[in-house]
């Protein structure tokens, strides 16, 4: 039976990741279970200031920076391709 729109939908559509969201996921995977094994304080210094927190901390800090730097890296590119 028709509904007249005449577009056919397939019986079943299901939402499927691109390949782009699955390196993500990995990415993602990975640095959760690498800062999870990191779990021991550590000293460390930058520029003039010393820090002394646990692994998993910097490790998340330095993570969230590289997605913040590849989200407006990416922001840039989109905004000067128009």
């Amino acid at each position: 039976m028709s509904t007249g729109s005449g577009v056919e939908h397939p019986a079943e559509e299901r939402w499927r990741p691109s390949q782009r969201q699955i390196i993500a996921a990995v990415i993602a995977v990975a640095a959760l279970v690498f800062i999870l094994q990191n779990t021991r304080t550590a000293h460390f210094s930058f520029l003039v200031f010393n820090f002394e927190a646990p692994v998993w901390v910097w490790l998340t800090v330095i993570f969230g920076a590289g997605v913040v730097t590849g989200y407006l890296i990416a922001h840039r590119r989109a905004r000067h391709a128009d």
